[in-house]
């Protein structure tokens, strides 16, 4: 059992090590500890400077262990434990003047560095193990593992304006507020979110889009992706927010199918990317450009027709659906891609038959961007079947790896047995990403042939600025 005494003292050492906190501060937070968790007063001064140093992991095994053995508590465990930390944790208003002024002082990296380390040292983000492997061909789709599954539900559980942990910055840009915070179950590490401060759905227009490039041009290691959120009244797509990561996306490499000129961009590279989703590429060091190139190009997507492809526009239900990224190269310029998928509806996840079954819950346009997460049952099921072909082992293929029974029957049938460790895993992997490339390909506007690229310059026709 838990001395409570002790573990408030401990609580306070990590809020000393990890949240800066002072001498005063210490003394009011321990007091309230105490009243908190009904502990005697009067042996404050016994408890006093004997907290140690503690991992967040053994700090919320011991407040769990307290709370349902030595604490009368009647709602939810994790619920108290988020409050706890919570209360640790710099106040927001705090928490963003030390942003902006280390984003003013040391650079955007330092001030996200800081941002970051707060937002998991208060157990808020769920940091976990990424590992990546990447196709060798042309599809440029990553898959990345997990040692632990996510899924939508849990997302949906986790609002977090009721995580008495979850902190922001807010920015303004323009004349919009924006909330910056970073994802509690992340698909990639650091991954975070900016989003209109009253947290609904808003239209694109060219001061959206300016708003975003001005958060890249304050924060210019981040990429912002944007993501569905609704549809207007007038059945025009609404953006959500945008998805922020330091890590290069797969489109981004994607090599170029037919370059695009423009007269109204005589200084930008522009080019249709061969990528399983159509998908347009923008490069140049102008910053209006960027803002009118994607303004009008997503735009005029959304009310776009062409019946024998099934490009609806937005006067049927359903309508078409972009999604941009926007980024700084390394030599200042800006790079944008954009895709263009039939539909916001990835039913990659609704089937969950064979392959797909193997992939967690998603974000639609993290996913159309090339990123696919292994829930746990997957990665298990990875390393079994990957061992089955290195020891050529005899079991119920169906039984022990559904998922990949198509794979390792095959395998067996050809006798491509190996022992060879990174043969058997290639192997595997070339089926995980042939089912990623073939779930994007069914959603693009276009397929990728020779055809699917005529079509396509026949909607960057219907521009006239293209």
């Amino acid at each position: 059992m838990n001395d409570g005494h002790l573990l408030v003292e401990n609580l306070i050492k990590y809020a000393e090590d990890k949240f800066a906190l002072s001498e005063t501060d210490a003394k009011f937070l321990r007091l309230r500890l105490y009243r908190s968790f009904g502990l005697d007063l009067n042996k404050i001064d016994k408890y006093v400077s004997r907290g140690q140093t503690k991992q967040l992991y053994e700090l919320e095994d011991a407040l769990r262990e307290f709370i349902e053995s030595s604490y009368t508590y009647d709602g939810n465990v994790k619920d108290l434990v988020s409050e706890v930390f919570g209360i640790l944790s710099p106040l927001p208003s705090q928490i963003e003047r030390s942003f902006k002024l280390l984003r003013e002082k040391m650079g955007s990296k330092a001030a996200a560095e800081y941002f970051y380390d707060i937002s998991r040292a208060n157990a808020y983000v769920r940091t976990e193990n990424f590992s990546e492997l990447v196709s060798d061909g042309d599809s440029c789709v990553r898959i990345s593992f997990s040692d632990r599954q996510r899924t939508g539900r849990e997302r949906l559980d986790s609002d977090r304006r009721l995580m008495d942990d979850y902190r922001s910055v807010i920015l303004q840009f323009g004349e919009n507020d924006y909330e910056f915070f970073y994802q509690r179950y992340p698909d990639v590490s650091g991954e975070g979110e900016l989003t209109r401060s009253d947290d609904k759905p808003f239209p694109l227009t060219r001061d959206a889009v300016d708003d975003a490039l001005s958060f890249i041009d304050y924060l210019p290691q981040y990429a912002l992706t944007s993501y569905f959120g609704g549809t207007a009244t007038d059945g025009a797509p609404l953006i959500g927010g945008y998805l922020v990561s330091d890590k290069a996306l797969p489109s981004y490499s994607c090599k170029i199918r037919s370059s695009v000129r423009s007269s109204f961009f005589p200084d930008a590279d522009i080019a249709v990317c061969d990528y399983p989703v159509t998908g347009l590429s923008f490069v140049t060091f102008n910053r209006n450009a960027v803002v009118d190139f994607i303004y009008e190009t997503v735009n005029a997507w959304n009310e776009y027709k062409d019946e024998g492809n099934g490009v609806s526009g937005i006067a049927k239900k359903g309508g078409n659906r972009s999604f941009f990224s926007v980024r700084i190269l390394d030599d200042g310029r800006y790079a944008v891609q954009i895709l263009f998928p039939k539909t916001d509806y990835f039913d990659l996840y609704e089937k969950r038959e064979g392959l797909s079954s193997l992939f967690s819950d998603r974000s639609f346009a993290r996913a159309l961007f090339g990123d696919f997460v292994m829930d746990e049952s997957a990665y298990r099921s990875f390393k079994y079947a990957k061992s089955f072909i290195e020891k050529k082992v005899g079991v119920n293929v169906e039984e022990h790896c559904p998922a990949f029974k198509e794979v390792l029957g095959g395998v067996s049938a050809d006798n491509l047995f190996t022992t060879n460790s990174q043969k058997s895993s290639a192997i595997l992997t070339e089926a995980l990403v042939n089912s990623c490339v073939g779930f994007l390909s069914a959603l693009s506007a276009f397929s990728d042939s020779d055809e699917g690229v005529f079509a396509f310059k026949k909607f960057l026709s219907s521009l006239d600025m293209i």
